[in-house]
């Protein structure tokens, strides 16, 4: 998809400056960028609207990211990168076998996130 501007992105990040921020720079790109706080937000939203892409921090408040990005994968076919400070290879490997597509180590740097997202998108 070469219009960035209509990917829209589901958003699942439990620390409140973290998703601030990764939100604000996915829309100065011209991202549509939705927020959740925790999975069961990100289920909520998830349920009514359609999204290319979900990114997710694995460590959210209510259950984990894996656990999310498997279910709304199995349910909606939506891809996904993880996010997280837990980079053991288990971790990224599990993230994956969740149906993550890509994982970003925290803390995040945008232009390798950015580059994800382009990548998963095109």
């Amino acid at each position: 998809m070469d219009n960035l501007t209509k990917i829209s992105i589901l958003l699942a990040e439990d620390h409140d400056d973290t998703r601030v921020a990764m939100a604000k720079l996915m829309r100065l790109q011209g991202f549509v960028v939705h927020e959740a706080r925790t999975a069961d937000e990100a289920r909520r939203l998830a349920e009514s609207n359609r999204y290319n892409l979900l990114v997710s921090d694995l460590g959210l408040s209510d259950e984990s990211g894996e656990s999310l990005m498997s279910e709304l994968h199995s349910r909606y076919g939506l891809i996904g990168i993880a996010v997280s400070g837990h980079t053991s290879r288990e971790r990224v490997d599990g993230a994956g076998r969740a149906g993550f597509s890509r994982f970003v180590a925290k803390p995040f740097h945008f232009p390798s996130l950015l580059a994800a997202i382009r990548e998963l998108t095109n």
